[in-house]
């Protein structure tokens, strides 16, 4: 009798499964792996200026819960599109056009809160008018 999960070892291909699991299911090469190297690091430099007391030491960028939330979720959407495959017969080499339009318009969807909301709630005391980041015009 064997054990269980021996045969997960044997599986044909499971190295190149886990390394598409771990770094998504693309290997680009130009923009695209540009994109894929730059956007955590501002989605990190993001998560720790918005973590940190620096804002409040500074009074520049502060930013609700409601707002950094939809930051958060507009970077995850952009790299989930660039990094992943939208479609089974999408390339593997490149980002198709395609993804690049699902990952901008998922983005700027997933960030709309914190872009228009003086506009989409503007009794909401959250709302607080103030100039545009750095931090959004990778995205």
């Amino acid at each position: 009798m064997t054990e269980p999960g021996s045969h997960l070892a044997t599986e044909p291909n499971l190295g190149d499964r886990v390394v598409e699991a771990e770094s998504g299911g693309r290997a680009p090469q130009g923009a695209a792996s540009y994109a894929l190297f730059v956007v955590p690091i501002l989605w990190s430099c993001f998560q720790l200026w918005y973590a940190s007391p620096l804002p409040f030491a500074f009074n520049f960028v502060l930013l609700n819960d409601t707002e950094a939330r939809s930051i958060h979720l507009g970077f995850a959407v952009f790299l989930a599109f660039v990094a992943f495959p939208a479609f089974k017969r999408s390339p593997r080499h490149r980002v198709p056009l395609q993804d690049w339009g699902f990952a901008l318009l998922g983005a700027g969807a997933a960030a709309y809160l914190y872009l228009l909301c003086t506009r989409t709630s503007p009794n909401v005391p959250a709302c607080r008018r103030h100039p545009i980041s750095l931090w959004v015009l990778p995205v």
